[in-house]
């Protein structure tokens, strides 16, 4: 699916064997919604334009789940699973955020480059790397400056308790006393001592049952109401008729 221009939404697919991307934005403001990818060695998700949604697509099996080369993009609620490269940025992708999505269970969990990126309110779990970093632009270029907290919440990370096995929670607030160092240059310093909850992805939608509408009325319908209140003005109009024609009899 390639989807240019602005104000799109892809909603409810399903992809298989993508054979490149599964989905391909060049465009902008764009919404990528409850799709189930399935790319079997192929990009799941490919976000080359500025300011758009990613949200609540289960992600499955991609090279790339995500690729990101665009700015200021949302990566929301995502189940991200199975694959070589969950979510990688590719330089100059800078001022995207990436929150509240499951990264589990692949190779790498998130590349990054050299830009500012921010994640926060994510599950990373049970991947080979969680976090790498990549500099594709420059060899020579400072490392990652991403940002891995909020300011006052980060991420849930599945090694932290083996990294950190004398670390504690901060009274009741679900943050660790201790900072999880991704490198010299990255740290999340509010890591999660539970997974963040992650809204509905597709896999959990399809199996939702859909709310009872509320009843409209049909056009039989409308057409009975508007000969019962015709007939009302008739008759309301006769009677008053009557009652003037009496009285000037009686005059």
């Amino acid at each position: 699916v390639n989807v240019e221009g602005q104000s799109n939404l892809v909603i409810g697919n399903q992809i298989s064997d993508c054979g490149g991307s599964g989905v391909e934005l060049s465009g902008s403001v764009n919404n990528v919604n409850a799709n189930t990818i399935d790319c079997n060695d192929g990009v799941c998700i490919t976000v080359n334009g500025d300011s758009n949604t990613i949200d609540r697509n289960l992600l499955i099996s991609g090279t790339f789940d995500v690729w990101v080369y665009g700015n200021s993009n949302n990566v929301i609620d995502n189940t991200v699973t199975g694959g070589s490269h969950g979510i990688i940025f590719y330089d100059p992708a800078t001022a995207n955020t990436v929150d509240k999505n499951d990264i589990k269970s692949n190779y790498e969990g998130i590349g990054l480059n050299e830009q500012v990126n921010t994640f926060y309110l994510n599950n990373l779990v049970n991947n080979t790397y969680n976090v790498r970093l990549h500099i594709f632009s420059d060899p020579y270029a400072p490392y990652s400056i991403d940002v891995f907290d909020n300011g006052s919440i980060g991420n849930y990370w599945s090694d932290y308790t083996t990294k950190y096995p004398n670390a504690k929670e901060i009274g009741n607030t679900g943050i660790y006393n201790t900072p999880y160092v991704i490198d010299g240059n990255i740290t999340d310093n509010y890591p999660l001592t539970t997974p963040s909850t992650i809204g509905n992805t597709r896999a959990q939608i399809s199996t939702q049952s859909s709310p009872n509408p509320t009843p409209t009325p049909s056009v039989s319908e409308f057409s009975s109401i508007a000969v019962i209140t015709t007939m009302l003005i008739a008759v309301t109009a006769s009677i008053a008729i009557l009652a003037i024609v009496h009285k000037r009899k009686i005059s």
